[in-house]
């Protein structure tokens, strides 16, 4: 089996990659998708369909400590509706 970093192209992949992001750590988003499932995105990439901004931007740690406090509840929304228990994400 090949690794990543021996397959064909493997290394020009890369250098396109480290060319697009920028040097320095780039401020965040926290976004949300329609399962109420939260997560990090870095704020100069577009969003990837079913993700949506929360209006939350700054550094990694803030970002993060905003998420924890409003993701209360790991379950997709979809599982608590089936289910009829509460307790789903603060949007």
């Amino acid at each position: 089996m090949t690794s990543p970093e021996q397959a064909p192209g493997a290394g020009a992949a890369h250098a396109l990659c480290a060319e697009a992001a920028p040097a320095v750590e780039p401020p965040y988003a926290a976004v949300v998708n329609d399962e109420g499932q939260y997560s990090l995105w870095p704020v100069w990439r577009p969003l990837p369909a079913g993700w949506r901004d929360t209006g939350v931007h700054g550094e990694r740690e803030e970002c993060l400590a905003h998420i924890e406090r409003v993701w209360t509840d790991m379950r997709p929304l979809s599982v608590v509706r089936a289910t009829g228990t509460g307790g789903g994400p603060a949007a």
